[in-house]
């Protein structure tokens, strides 16, 4: 059900709000990925945040789909 949920909000550019680790995150969800340790993850950019980060799908709790639309940040074009 996660799965279906962050695709949607990719597909779309959909912010999402969730608890991981008991801290809420609203994020701009990127992409679905495996980790080193064959963990399913989500990576994107938190909203606070200037950096790209990853988070494990077992930690995720509480997800919801927010209205609000993003665009995404190229990294490497902020450096030049």
């Amino acid at each position: 059900m996660k799965s279906f949920i962050f695709e949607y909000a990719i597909r779309n550019r959909l912010k999402i709000k969730f608890l991981y680790n008991l801290h809420e995150i609203i994020l701009d969800p990127y992409e679905i990925g495996i980790n080193n340790l064959v963990n399913k993850s989500v990576i994107g950019r938190n909203q606070n945040e200037n950096e790209i980060k990853e988070y494990e799908y077992y930690k995720i709790v509480n997800i919801k789909i927010l209205t609000k639309h993003f665009i995404p940040r190229n990294p490497l074009a902020a450096n030049y």
